[in-house]
């Protein structure tokens, strides 16, 4: 049974979430963003949120860009 445990150390889900949480809640710790919160896990679920914002902006930037290049491209056309 002890071997079946060892083989499935690495499987867990929440565990690989956790980890990445945490790594992510060392990088935006430095931004100040997660300054007075005192729970490790409330930080770690915090830097989710604020990662996953930030890379919609990126991606709704870059739509934005896309269309205006469009945009750009029809009236040359013309």
């Amino acid at each position: 049974m002890n071997t079946v445990n060892n083989l499935l150390e690495g499987s867990s889900p929440y565990q690989v979430l956790s980890e990445q949480s945490a790594k992510l809640a060392g990088k935006w710790e430095k931004s100040g963003l997660l300054e007075g919160i005192d729970s490790s896990t409330e930080k770690n679920n915090m830097s989710m949120l604020l990662e996953n914002q930030a890379k919609q902006l990126v991606n709704e930037a870059n739509d934005r860009v896309t269309r205006m290049q469009k945009l750009a491209n029809i009236k040359i056309n013309q």
